[in-house]
């Protein structure tokens, strides 16, 4: 269960970022669809993963090698994306984004089968439900976090680097945007 808790937060969070760093933080900003069609090559890896997983490779390999060949593609292709600048190059996270989708797909259902593998009758509603929502929470947090991280590094980044301002400089500011008392407040200040 710690698994799906884990990839769920890594992977919505990428979802969610990436796309708003595409558009706001790219240079020159990418459209929508631009954003959609690169997204979309992870969704693509995911579904062929999902269904390569499920169908073949779960009962060859069995699940605790294919976790861990998906965790090792989804560190491998999350590895790129941490290190993101805003010229790169669009075409160059396609890669990226196609391991990150097989390994989503080979971590996320070989996992939630083998933890609801075991639990039979009215129990097995309890635990899907239960595996359910903590899926939705971890992905909840991980975008929460990832969108905190990405706001304040893009306003670090965009602003530049004025010290602390005191009470005393907010009013000198205020003062500064009513016509006629630019240069008296200005003398004023500096002479404190």
């Amino acid at each position: 269960m710690a698994v799906v808790c884990v990839v769920a937060m890594t992977v919505f969070a990428s979802i969610f970022i990436l796309p708003l760093f595409l558009i706001t933080a790219h240079v020159p900003a990418l459209s929508g669809t631009s954003v959609g069609l690169i997204m979309g090559a992870q969704g693509i890896a995911s579904a062929v993963g999902v269904l390569l997983s499920g169908r073949i490779l779960y009962r060859r390999l069995g699940v605790r090698r294919l976790v861990t060949l998906g965790g090792i593609l989804l560190v491998v292709g999350t590895w790129k994306l941490a290190v993101l600048e805003p010229d790169v190059s669009p075409a160059s996270l396609l890669p990226w984004l196609v391991i990150r989708g097989f390994g989503f797909g080979f971590t996320f259902v070989p996992s939630i089968t083998r933890a609801l593998e075991e639990v039979t009758g009215p129990a097995l509603a309890r635990a899907s439900s239960l595996l359910n929502v903590l899926r939705q929470v971890f992905s909840a947090l991980g975008t929460a976090l990832v969108g905190t991280l990405f706001a304040s590094e893009t306003q670090r980044r965009a602003c530049p680097r004025w010290p602390r301002r005191s009470s005393r400089d907010l009013v000198f500011v205020a003062r500064l945007r009513q016509p006629g008392r630019a240069r008296r407040t200005t003398r004023a200040w500096l002479a404190a």
